[in-house]
């Protein structure tokens, strides 16, 4: 059984509901409001405390140094 809701939301969900991210919908008002979540976990690749969309277009890289002093 489990293998059946596996396929059903992997055939139905996954593949054929692609629906647009059109300006102004749904899709975008989502995205938007998880690009302002605060990471609040650190790592040697990220800067906690910053938003997902600070953190998606910063190009400097966070070094060993920088992520002793936060």
């Amino acid at each position: 059984m489990t293998h059946f809701v596996g396929k059903y939301f992997t055939y139905h969900k996954v593949r054929w509901e692609d629906h647009p991210n059109i300006r102004g919908g749904k899709i975008e008002e989502a995205i938007t409001k998880a690009l302002g979540y605060r990471i609040s976990w650190s790592a040697a690749h990220i800067k906690p405390g910053t938003t997902w969309a600070q953190a998606a277009t910063d190009t400097s890289p966070v070094t060993g140094e920088e992520k002793k002093n936060k």
